[in-house]
């Protein structure tokens, strides 16, 4: 798969994973992508232009993202 394998070799490029902030698009919300970004300890960042749904279906991204605010990891940041 394009993606984890371009994760892979960027970050294998740079040498040092922990610097490396991945820009994502919708088309790359895969759970694959966020398991091997966790394992190769990479950042990432996952561009939306809409709310999408999350969990089980109940909530919204924004919502959820609400709730983890406190979380030094995860920031959403609201389109304009």
């Amino acid at each position: 798969m394009r993606w984890l394998d371009n994760l892979r070799l960027s970050t294998e490029l740079t040498g040092a994973s922990e610097r490396c902030v991945h820009v994502r698009d919708r088309e790359s919300d895969i759970y694959e992508l966020y398991c091997l970004s966790e394992e190769l300890g990479t950042g990432f960042l996952v561009r939306s232009c809409v709310d999408r749904l999350a969990e089980d279906g109940g909530t919204t991204i924004a919502k959820v993202m609400a709730e983890v605010q406190n979380d030094d990891d995860a920031h959403w940041l609201p389109a304009e």
